[in-house]
């Protein structure tokens, strides 16, 4: 088990002298941190509830305007504008 505790130190010593590999777990942590910060904005968009105020405006055409229409009845924020043709 020794051996094996040596070993891996050694590895993980060459590991950290590696900049490249630093930099690039870097990269992937910045890109993570962004991706959360960009799906609670996504999120937060998606239900016009969560921000105060907000009001979103859909265009409906075809057979499905009631559905829409009543889907927008029980959304705060949102309204369906229907029109005869796409």
């Amino acid at each position: 088990m020794g051996s094996r505790l040596t070993v891996a130190r050694r590895e993980i010593r060459g590991l950290r002298a590696e900049k490249t590999i630093l930099l690039a777990i870097g990269i992937q942590l910045f890109i993570a941190a962004f991706s959360s910060f960009l799906v609670v904005g996504l999120v937060s968009m998606y239900d016009p509830a969560a921000l105060d105020g907000a009001e979103v405006e859909v265009a409906g055409a075809g057979d499905a305007v009631a559905d829409l229409e009543r889907a927008a009845a029980d959304t705060a924020g949102a309204s369906v504008t229907p029109y005869e043709s796409p």
